[in-house]
């Protein structure tokens, strides 16, 4: 079914690069770069190898300075202050991670009063003790995420406010598209990859199982101080196949080490590396109170549906025979659109979960809800959102039971004088891979499709 829906291709809006950029998918994330360059001297644009970070910002950069050119990386060591500051503006560092001192040398400029600076690479370049970990442009730029295309995008469909309506507690403007258990998996299985993104299903998850193996294979070479410690390439894909299998549960660092049979030290390494080139997703753990420690627990995600089939080790009839795969694949296809979605997101807010804790002593925590697969926490106020997932036709009953819980404890939070006000309900969702309506389930709760998320 997917592979018969039509894709409307856009025009580039005018700019000096457009001409190489003869057609692109639109991106959620333009608006906000042009929102951002107008506020800041820099963008720095972060995301995924292969995301579309340069195409992105090659729609609004009137100029060009690529360190994976040779005539660019000359041009730069002869004079790198002239070559940045007589380059049109915006003008657009790529590969920046090449050379990293290039970030040296815009705080410079920007300390001397210019700007106009986007700045994009591969977020592959994992060195922790070299210059640019020291990150020059901290209080100079801004940092605009770019993730995998969303199905929205790949269809060139507006974004839906589903995050923002569920903070304000109005979902009256959604319409869901009329789709069965059926065609919400055959879209759930597709990639983000732009590369990828316009082939056919049987096309796509050939192309996507050699992406896998690209993966490794690049970074093993990004990370040669850790092979050289004797670590090898086949610990790095034992670790990426347990994430990938496990990819929207909440474990410890240790449980993911038992899946993949490997050192806890070495998996923490590995951990790094990937959240840092965001082929991991992670997301933490909210907790209600202000003053509780961070928890040791996580969601973990693989960055796009199709590469966690193809990190998993499995073929995808192997893959699909399996309930609880099926059920992390929807939970990081629903993540793959929240991230659009929040790329364009006029009210800035957080992605987190939730999980029930427990006391030292063992006895159940304040707010005894379970699981919760997505909480939306606003940053400007204390508005809280609540998202869960169901990989069937229709939510089970404890789905709403949990949004219950969650909506009474918030609500009957006393009110506290401190600096750090208690968290408001505001909405929550249970979306889930059938037909019908947006309905209302209970107050400021509402079941949905799963195609709220991007039908218009």
């Amino acid at each position: 079914m997917a592979d018969d829906l039509a894709r409307p291709v856009f025009r580039v809006p005018d700019a000096p690069l457009k001409d190489r950029l003869p057609h692109v998918r639109p991106r959620y994330a333009l608006p906000a770069l042009r929102q951002h360059l107008e506020m800041f001297p820099v963008v720095m644009l972060q995301g995924p190898r292969g995301a579309g970070k340069t195409t992105l910002a090659q729609q609004v950069a009137k100029s060009k300075i690529d360190f994976s050119n040779r005539t660019d990386v000359e041009l730069f060591e002869i004079n790198p202050k002239g070559l940045l500051e007589n380059a049109a503006k915006p003008v657009l560092i790529d590969e920046w991670q090449i050379n990293p001192s290039s970030l040296w040398h815009i705080k410079h400029l920007v300390d001397e009063g210019l700007g106009g600076f986007i700045v994009a690479g591969s977020a592959g370049h994992y060195e922790p003790d070299s210059a640019h970990s020291r990150f020059p442009l901290v209080g100079r730029c801004s940092i605009l995420r770019v993730p995998v295309l969303s199905w929205a995008e790949q269809n060139a469909l507006l974004p839906q406010p589903l995050a923002e309506g569920l903070l304000a507690g109005d979902m009256s403007w959604a319409q869901p598209q009329e789709l069965d258990h059926t065609g919400y998996l055959a879209i759930a299985m597709s990639t983000g990859y732009p590369a990828y993104a316009g082939m056919k299903r049987s096309d796509a998850a050939s192309a996507m199982q050699n992406m896998g193996q690209q993966v490794l294979q690049f970074y093993m070479v990004k990370s040669e101080a850790i092979a050289e410690r004797g670590e090898s390439r086949r610990a790095q894909q034992d670790f990426l196949r347990a994430q990938a299998r496990m990819s929207g549960r909440i474990v410890s660092l240790s449980t993911l080490t038992r899946e993949a049979g490997i050192a806890e030290r070495t998996a923490a390494k590995y951990r790094a590396m990937f959240s840092d080139c965001f082929i991991c997703d992670d997301i933490d753990v909210w907790r209600p109170s202000p003053d509780a420690a961070p928890s040791r627990f996580r969601k973990v995600f693989i960055n796009d549906p199709g590469l966690q089939i193809s990190l998993s080790g499995l073929s995808e009839e192997e893959f699909l025979s399996a309930p609880s795969l099926i059920g992390g694949l929807m939970e990081t296809f629903v993540l793959t659109q929240l991230r659009a979605q929040q790329s364009a997101a006029a009210d800035r807010y957080d992605i987190m979960c939730y999980n029930e804790v427990r006391t030292k002593q063992g006895a159940r925590s304040a707010y005894p809800l379970g699981e919760i697969d997505f909480v939306l926490l606003d940053r400007a106020s204390s508005r809280l959102a609540a998202i869960e997932v169901k990989s069937g036709a229709s939510p089970g009953k404890d789905s709403f039971e949990r949004m219950r819980k969650l909506r009474d404890a918030m609500d009957s939070r006393p009110a506290t004088t401190t600096s750090f006000p208690p968290k408001r309900f505001t909405g929550g969702i249970v979306l889930h891979c059938g037909r019908g309506p947006v309905l209302q389930a209970d107050d400021r709760i509402w079941v949905a499709p799963m195609s709220t998320l991007w039908a218009d």
